[in-house]
């Protein structure tokens, strides 16, 4: 039985693009806000990164009602909620040290 050089180009294709599928459910989403979450977690403990949660809209620093909205959620461990508060409200951060200075 002789295999074409087109089925092998299309099985190899076809490989590729199965691996490259699978690579991505593997690999997935598990965390689509690293560094938000790592400055976003110091903001709610020691704040050792000079953390500002800034609503864009207003430009107004929210830090502290944004803590306290979410501290609960943030003992619970629910990230997810939190990152929808975030999104919702329209944040972004300002960091005064990043994490590589020490």
């Amino acid at each position: 039985m002789k295999i074409s050089k087109g089925a092998i180009i299309t099985i190899i294709f076809a490989l590729a693009i199965i691996s490259v599928i699978v690579c991505a459910i593997i690999d997935g989403d598990s965390n689509p806000y690293p560094n938000t979450i790592k400055y976003l977690e110091d903001a709610f403990n020691k704040n050792e990164y000079g953390v500002k949660i800034i609503d864009s809209n207003k430009g107004e620093d929210i830090t502290d009602s944004f803590i306290s909205e979410n501290k609960e959620l943030y003992e619970n461990g629910d990230w997810d909620t939190i990152m929808e508060n975030f999104n919702q409200k329209h944040c972004h951060l300002s960091v005064e040290r990043n994490s590589d200075e020490e």
